[in-house]
């Protein structure tokens, strides 16, 4: 009896031996499951700096600065929007109309010295060149220096004056200007006279003359 006892307990402890290792063997089998990251959830749930960072959202500088979208300097400024000079300046535009439209201005001037004497609408002295022919001057490269041509806008440019007899024309010149003339004689400044009714070129190498107002040349010194 006592042998068939102990047979039998280690039957048992076979059996339950056998069942012990079929359970480990079917744990171990099993795939394990990746865990989920931790950090993700809270990246995306609580990402402040992205979601509504004050800087990227409403940020002043990008979306209402002042200096960008409503600066006086670049929106309205008075000197590039409407500067007097660069838009309507009124000398320019004027000289510009009156030389090629309503014509040229000389006038008469009483001088102490010479009697009655023809000057330009701004009282600038005007005179002839004995080597000159009419409709035709012989001034060129350093005299024209010395003695700048008294020029108009066009050929078809009028020039009057109250009390001037004579009578005016213009010439072509070689660079394109038009040069008055009086009586055919073509007319010029001297670049010494600094003032309006300076004679200081009177009788310059005793071929430079003023003019009376009928267009003769006066010889007086």
């Amino acid at each position: 009896m006592t042998r068939r006892s102990i047979f039998k307990s280690l039957g048992t402890l076979s059996s339950f031996g056998l069942c012990f290792g079929l359970m480990w063997l079917l744990v171990a089998c099993m795939p394990i499951q990746p865990a989920a990251p931790a950090s993700a959830p809270a990246a995306t749930a609580t990402a402040t700096t992205e979601m509504t960072g004050t800087m990227e959202m409403t940020g002043t500088t990008e979306m209402t600065g002042t200096e960008e979208t409503t600066g006086t300097e670049e929106m309205t400024g008075t000197e590039e929007m409407t500067g007097t000079e660069e838009m309507t300046g009124t000398e320019t535009a004027t000289t510009t109309e009156t030389s090629g439209t309503e014509g040229a201005t000389v006038a008469v001037f009483e001088s102490p010295t010479l009697g009655p004497i023809l000057v330009d609408g701004k009282g600038m002295t005007l005179y002839i060149f004995d080597k000159d022919e009419p409709g035709k001057s012989n001034c060129s490269g350093g005299c024209l220096k010395n003695w700048p041509p008294f020029t108009v806008a066009d050929e078809a440019t009028e020039v009057t004056g109250d009390g001037v007899t004579a009578t005016f024309a213009t010439i072509e010149s070689a660079d394109g200007t038009y040069q008055v003339t009086v009586n055919g004689w073509p007319l010029y400044y001297y670049i010494k006279d600094a003032n309006p009714h300076d004679t200081v070129g009177q009788a310059v190498g005793d071929v430079w003359w003023v003019v009376g107002p009928d267009g003769s040349k006066i010889t007086k010194k």
